[in-house]
């Protein structure tokens, strides 16, 4: 049955301990519904959506927690992913399926539906709104493309590297990258390519998560062998022996705005990289919820999410970082910024007076333009723009700003 709790939290910020720049909510202290969270998603009314393993799912805007179960609609409690669509529907990857919530109504798909198997363990949405799905245990399984009421699903006939996919990625030319238990393939919308140990610098074979840096690089997170990056030609591997990373259990990846890769470990915390220096956070260290961090998400604000089991220490949960406060980073949000018109259908006037570095994310933090501006006035063509919610980030070497957009 859905439950709902309210609360209030009181956090007084100083610039000086980092145990005060974490925020935890647990089953002790909130309405989530678990203490595994494997997936975390904003949807665009910017309200929070984590998934349990083996104990449904819970919304939080920011005040209320609300959590669904069976009895609600879900097709299994055992969640271990989320993505928010173009028209804010949640898909909701299951053990049994994919339920699809558009706050009101559940929609179910299952094997019955043309997916290759129950077991979902990814979805990614492209920039043409499609729905992406990595399914599969051993050998049942693939990538299925949802598109209207099409399903196509791709399997090593078609070239995948196997068809127990773990993660799903989705860069910004709209290419497809799948984590395999045999390698990772990249999809152009056409052909399929894989790596792997056979033929490539790829540590291992089993790739537990993947993400694209926006310089190109691809990072992918491998259990026992660290990380492995290919920036296009050449490989880089960090583990343990060569690197400050704090595990070589890499199970989940995100990129912030300022270009860190941060690495949640199956059993040491995480890992921060700035492509020089290695910053670690873990239970013995930091107030964090846990050590077993298996989803990171990063909001428009900056602040990182991360979804935590409790098999490996502490009470998992989620966490959040604000780092800059630490950092004294510093954010404002001066009258002097505009973006017009808002909502827009065609284009946008971004409009400063002065030169700055703009980015264009979509809701859930992925980049989809940037753009260095030395005039007062920039217009960005939205032609190819899906409709929905958009973030203009404006960085100088004093500032960042933000500001919301739709595109009707």
């Amino acid at each position: 049955m859905k439950k709902i709790f309210s609360f209030l939290i009181f956090l007084i910020v100083s610039n000086i301990t980092f145990s005060q720049q974490w925020t935890n909510y647990t089953t002790l202290n909130s309405g989530i519904c678990g203490s595994n969270i494997h997936s975390i998603a904003i949807d665009n009314n910017g309200t929070r959506w984590f998934g349990a393993n083996g104990n449904g799912v819970s919304r939080f805007d920011g005040t209320n927690w609300t959590s669904y179960y069976y009895s609600d609609g879900l097709v299994n409690i055992s969640v271990q992913t989320i993505a928010v669509d173009l028209q804010n529907k949640k898909w909701i990857g299951c053990g049994g399926g994919i339920s699809v919530f558009n706050d009101t109504v559940w929609t179910t798909y299952t094997t019955a539906d043309s997916l290759p198997s129950p077991y979902i363990n990814a979805l990614a949405i492209d920039t043409n709104g499609d729905m992406w799905i990595g399914s599969g245990i051993g050998s049942i399984g693939g990538v299925t493309k949802h598109h209207d009421t099409t399903w196509t699903t791709y399997t090593t006939l078609e070239g995948l590297a196997s068809n127990a996919v773990n993660a799903l990625f989705v860069d910004s030319h709209n290419n497809i990258w799948a984590g395999t238990d045999n390698g990772v393939s990249k999809f152009d919308g056409t052909n399929w390519t894989t790596y792997n140990t056979s033929n490539s610098g790829l540590a291992a074979n089993f790739v537990a998560t993947v993400a694209v840096d926006k310089i190109g690089n691809a990072w992918f997170g491998l259990t026992g062998y660290g990380v492995s990056k290919f920036d296009g030609t050449n490989w880089t591997t960090f583990n343990m022996s060569n690197s400050g990373i704090a595990s070589t259990d890499i199970i989940s990846i995100a990129i912030d705005s300022l270009g860190n890769i941060w690495f949640g470990a199956y059993d040491n915390g995480v890992s921060k990289f700035d492509g020089t220096n290695w910053t670690y956070y873990n239970t013995g260290n930091s107030n964090i919820a846990g050590n077993s961090i298996w989803a990171i998400l990063i909001d428009n604000q900056g602040k990182i999410w991360f979804g935590i089991d409790d098999r490996n220490g502490g009470t998992g949960g989620v966490s959040v970082l604000n780092e800059s406060v630490g950092i004294n980073e510093q954010i404002v949000y001066p009258t002097s910024f505009s973006v017009l018109p808002n909502p827009a259908s065609d284009c946008i006037n971004i409009n400063i007076p002065y030169a700055a570095n703009i980015e264009i994310t979509n809701i859930n933090g992925q980049i989809i333009k940037t753009i260095d501006s030395s005039s007062k006035s920039t217009t960005v063509d939205l032609s190819i723009f899906p409709s929905g919610v958009y973030i203009v980030r404006v960085k100088t070497d004093k500032e960042i700003i933000t500001k919301k957009f739709i595109k009707e």
